[in-house]
């Protein structure tokens, strides 16, 4: 009966280790990061280093293939870039080139070459300022006036300090971080043109002029190009302007998919394929809508591997984070048991 057993065992198909994508979102070292989304330049080669010997690393659209031919092969690993961070391209591309590994940067189009920051960036830097805030803050939206009492939050503070400990949805409730992130709560649904009227508000209220950091800065048009030339880039689109699909209609979400397409490939003369939904929201008609403008595949940012039964437009992926190699290595190697 022990010798049957083990012959079934072995003529059984094996279940396959799962595949897994990736979600980076800047390569740099900023102590103001509430969102954890800075992974510094020298962490980020310790991980490509450890992904090369470790993992089979393919361009995420030979994924999707694969996934699509029902063959995600076993220990897969794929490489994105969420947004468009200037940096993107002048610390993370050349690490990636030097190793010959690919990565798929998704980008929002409406802010390439804006001279303005993310809006949450923006937000954060007058929110999360060491100077105190006035005790209440007010934004008008289509007319209701949204009031945010800052209570204990409006006493100056150490930003860092704050903003390294916790990520902003768990932040004590009378902290300056929970305050920043009950107004980026609320102006994140907006569509950008009421967003960049609150922000405008708020701006106004604090007495600060617009921020533009070049740290934090977008890449710009040539910069684009000379990011699609790198033979480790492949360009995806991630809207125009970011914008939260499960808050949008099925024609907002279809002018958004497409329109972010025909820029990047007006831009670059080439087909872009595919797209990352915005904050990884999307709503029940997301994935036939990217399907129906085009794309071969989409990304979410549900953290769950991949398997064949993973549809091609709703991809899930890990989000990588402030942290180092061990890290990272322990989260992979337990997620690709």
């Amino acid at each position: 009966m022990k010798f049957l057993r083990s012959v079934r065992a072995a003529l059984s198909p094996r279940p396959r280790a799962p595949a897994l994508i990736l979600m980076y979102h800047r390569i740099a070292i900023d102590p103001l990061d509430p969102w954890r989304l800075c992974v510094a330049p020298a962490n980020f080669a310790a991980q490509l280093d450890w992904l090369r010997e470790h993992c089979r690393v393919v361009p995420l659209r030979q994924l999707a293939a694969e996934l699509t031919a029902g063959d995600p092969q076993r220990g897969s690993m794929a490489i994105t870039f969420d947004d468009g961070y200037a940096d993107n391209l002048l610390e993370g591309e050349p690490l990636l080139r030097e190793r010959g590994l690919p990565a798929t940067f998704f980008l929002t189009t409406a802010t390439l070459g804006a001279e303005r920051e993310f809006w949450w960036d923006e937000l954060e830097r007058l929110l999360m300022r060491p100077e105190g805030l006035p005790t209440t803050v007010r934004i008008s939206l289509n007319g209701d006036t949204r009031s945010f009492e800052a209570g204990r939050a409006a006493a100056p503070c150490d930003p860092v300090r704050e903003t390294s400990g916790v990520p902003p949805w768990k932040a004590p409730a009378d902290s300056r971080l929970a305050f920043y992130y009950r107004v980026w709560d609320t102006l994140r649904p907006l569509e950008e043109a009421a967003r960049q009227d609150a922000l405008l508000q708020i701006r106004t209220q604090l007495d600060a002029p617009p921020i533009t950091g070049p740290e934090r800065r977008t890449l710009t048009h040539d910069e684009v190009k000379k990011l699609a030339r790198s033979p480790s880039a492949d360009i995806g689109a991630h809207s125009v302007t970011h914008a939260a699909f499960s808050r949008r209609t099925a024609e907002q979400q279809r002018w958004e998919m497409k329109q972010s397409k025909q820029d990047l490939e007006a831009l670059l003369g080439r087909t872009i394929h595919g797209f990352a939904y915005p904050y990884g929201d999307y709503s029940a008609q997301s994935a036939d809508l990217a399907r129906e403008a085009g794309f071969e595949f989409a990304c979410t940012t549900d953290e769950t591997p991949i398997s064949h039964r993973t549809s091609a437009y709703l991809l899930p992926r890990v989000a990588v984070e402030q942290g180092d190699l061990h890290t990272l290595a322990t989260q992979l190697s337990r997620m690709l048991a």
